[in-house]
């Protein structure tokens, strides 16, 4: 009897071990989480050139930097001849969504408002799956729908399938807020894996996830392998000013603006993650 109540104490003991065990662990994994995305906001500049490698294959470059007070922000779909830029001076949005011609940017659509975006807002939307966002899109710790994992300096999350039902259930009132006619969405497949240097920047993303949109009869699924690569140097002068000077004066649908093909981010970034000096 005695040794019976032993092996059952000691098995409790090791239950109980092993949940402080993982507990400690997931806060380690979300220190070193909010940590990598504390030290890229005291930063002046970054850029995420990100590869597409389900087809069809593609490249986006994104670069986001702070003059003063200001954000601005450039996004290029590679070879979706498209391209977004964002000015937002901590209370006023100005978006200007973009058709790449020669030598010119064809305005397809304008947005003004005082919604909030700020310097990290591409960032935390490349990983709002995995990570917790709060009413104004910043990331605030881990999802405990995913299966966490810490090995040097590099942190795996992946979801898991007993908890995939919740999972799309929260996801989808999220959704709702900006899809019309979403109905239902269907996350089959999701897994990231968070690459950090030794001065605890993240450096890059690998993300793959299948997930399927519900629009009452039908249906279409979006399927993700890509490779972000995020490095932290100044963004090209030239650059800079081109994307301020489109800001400067006011433009309706259906305007040019003038813009040098050499100013192509992806072309200035040939070689991916590469970004210019």
């Amino acid at each position: 009897m005695k040794m019976k109540t032993m092996f059952i104490v000691g098995s409790i003991f090791s239950v109980l071990l092993s949940s402080c065990s993982k507990t400690d662990t997931t806060a380690q994994i979300s220190d070193r989480m909010m940590m990598g995305l504390a030290k890229a906001k005291d930063t002046t500049s970054y850029t995420i050139q990100k590869t597409v490698m389900e087809e069809p294959a593609n490249e986006e470059c994104i670069m986001n930097w702070k003059d003063e007070d200001t954000i601005y922000i450039l996004d290029e779909f590679g070879f979706d001849k498209r391209m977004e830029l964002i000015r937002f001076d901590g209370q006023r949005f100005e978006e200007l969504f973009c058709y790449i011609g020669i030598n010119v940017l064809e305005v397809q659509s304008i947005e003004k408002g005082e919604r909030y975006y700020g310097y990290l807002s591409k960032l935390y939307l490349a990983i709002r799956f995995p990570m917790k966002l709060d009413d104004r899109g910043r990331s605030i710790g881990l999802k405990p729908e995913f299966e966490w994992s810490l090995k040097n300096d590099t942190i795996h999350a992946v979801l898991k399938g007993s908890e995939r039902d919740g999972f799309n259930a929260r996801f989808l009132v999220e959704a709702q807020r900006e899809l019309t006619g979403l109905t239902d969405l269907n996350m089959k497949v999701c897994e990231y894996t968070f690459h950090f240097d030794q001065e605890g920047y993240l450096v890059e993303i690998d993300e793959n996830y299948e997930l399927e949109w519900i629009y009452g009869e039908q249906s279409r699924t979006t399927r993700q392998n890509d490779v972000m690569k995020i490095s932290y140097e100044d963004v090209n002068e030239k650059l800079k000013a081109h994307v301020q000077r489109a800001f400067e004066k006011e433009v309706n649908v259906g305007d040019n603006i003038e813009w040098a093909d050499c100013m192509m981010p992806i072309k200035l970034n040939c070689a991916c993650a590469q970004v210019i000096r």
